[in-house]
């Protein structure tokens, strides 16, 4: 499976993208909804979303296994919001969680 780039899943998020298939859909618990395939956070580095993992190969990876709030229908309505700021189109991945953060608590 090709990882989309950040352009796509921004692309899948503004649209009213729905998913159709995916090996993946579902894998990990029951979700809401997958609409991202992969995070546009990653890694974020969250420790109370997920943790870093040594991987097969011996490299440090970020994994995401226990998070479930980025597939919260919630969150991925407030994240349509948000990026429908061009601005924040260009924030690399940590900024852009942080950023999108503040707003969510700001809004309560």
């Amino acid at each position: 499976m090709k990882i989309p780039s950040k352009e796509i899943i921004i692309k899948r998020l503004t649209e009213d993208y729905l998913l159709q298939s995916c090996d993946y859909l579902f894998c990990h618990n029951k979700m809401e909804t997958c609409n991202l395939c992969f995070c546009i956070f990653y890694p974020c580095e969250d420790t109370d979303l997920g943790e870093y993992k040594i991987s097969r190969k011996g490299t440090n990876i970020w994994s995401c296994m226990k998070c479930e709030w980025i597939h919260r229908k919630k969150t991925l309505e407030r994240l349509r919001v948000f990026l429908t700021e061009e601005e924040n189109h260009r924030l690399a991945a940590g900024d852009m969680y942080i950023k999108f953060i503040k707003t969510m608590e700001t809004e309560g």
